[in-house]
């Protein structure tokens, strides 16, 4: 009898784990199968945010290995354009055919957005929060016209207690990301709709 229910026993860990691993494979093979499309501004910053370097203090004491140095992280992120009034809502934003959905979520290299509906080609980007105004541009993906979910990939991971922000950038022709180019979706007050996110 003990001899059947640890067979038993064993049976059901070896169903369990076929049925995890088919599980996996299949959320891995649905979630890979999207096309992400990121424009080659971003490919080329992102590749230069992955090599590594030194930084050292000025009795040359090793820092640690950073992504960037902070005068190079202002040339790749630093957004100056930005200074216009915006309304920022928490997690849904929606404003003329343009909505979409972030849900707080964990830290990392990727955001997930969900319920998009874009009236036009555009972009959907995440930025940090500077002091309650629009900071750096961490990532955008451009989507086309219709309803979707998305990942934007980020330059840098957001991290754990920190608040961000997305906004729309509606695409000016060239399919590539340019936030000089590209114009802030803004409402009909010309503040910038923008949706809050926290990373935990």
């Amino acid at each position: 009898m003990e001899e059947n229910n640890s067979k038993r026993g064993q049976l059901k860990t070896i169903v369990l784990l076929l049925i995890g691993f088919i599980i996996g494979f299949a959320m891995h093979a649905f979630t890979s199968s999207e096309e992400v499309v990121v424009s080659d501004d971003i490919k080329d910053a992102k590749e230069e945010l992955t090599d590594e370097k030194t930084v050292t203090d000025e009795n040359g004491e090793v820092l640690g290995d950073t992504a960037l140095t902070s005068e190079e992280n202002k040339e790749v992120d630093q957004v100056e354009d930005d200074k216009a009034t915006f309304n920022a809502t928490p997690n849904n934003s929606s404003n003329g055919g343009y909505s979409f959905s972030v849900a707080d979520q964990s830290a990392g290299g990727v955001v997930y957005v969900s319920q998009l509906v874009f009236a036009e080609e555009s972009w959907i980007a995440v930025r940090e929060d500077n002091n309650g105004e629009l900071g750096n541009i961490l990532g955008a993906h451009r989507y086309p016209v219709g309803k979707q979910d998305g990942v934007i990939e980020l330059l840098r991971n957001t991290e754990a207690g920190k608040t961000y922000y997305v906004v729309i950038y509606v695409d000016d022709g060239d399919k590539k990301f340019d936030h000089k180019k590209d114009v802030l979706l803004t409402d009909n007050l010309g503040d910038v709709t923008a949706t809050i996110f926290r990373a935990y």
